[in-house]
């Protein structure tokens, strides 16, 4: 993409290799870059991109898993992000819900993914709620 886009050998390049968390992570850090001031006029461009091969013999697969579809996103956080870059909520732990033993073939067990990204769900938003006064889940962030 660096050379596509035609950007500056000066920029930095950052590649994150955990999709699931890599894309977020790149945001805040780009937000809280651009916040510090330490380069005034800087600017931010977080692309994201995951491709999956899964087992063909799986019957079903998560709705957001990419099953024979490349997906991509983009976000520039703007240059004065009016962003709280202290409220946020974080909770993790190791699952193998998915590996990929060689390059053209992932294994996949689909309801450990979901239930994992439901705890992952329902403990982040707890830490943010310690965080955040006054959150309230249906209130405080949008849906699409």
């Amino acid at each position: 993409m660096h050379d596509f886009l035609g950007l500056s050998r000066q920029c930095r390049v950052i590649e994150a290799k955990q999709a699931c968390y890599a894309a977020t992570g790149a945001v805040q850090m780009g937000a809280a870059y651009v916040a510090s001031g330490i380069s005034p006029g800087a600017k931010v461009l977080v692309i994201a991109t995951d491709v999956s091969v899964v087992d063909e013999r799986v019957d079903y697969t998560e709705a957001g898993d990419g099953r024979r579809r490349r997906g991509g996103a983009r976000q520039r956080p703007p240059a004065n992000p009016d962003i709280d870059l202290g409220a946020f909520g974080n909770y993790s732990f190791e699952t193998l819900d998915s590996a990929r033993p060689d390059p053209t073939f992932d294994i996949a067990d689909v309801d450990v993914s979901l239930f994992a990204y439901l705890d992952c769900l329902k403990h982040a938003f707890l830490a943010y709620r310690d965080r955040v006064e006054g959150t309230d889940f249906a209130a405080t962030f949008d849906s699409w």
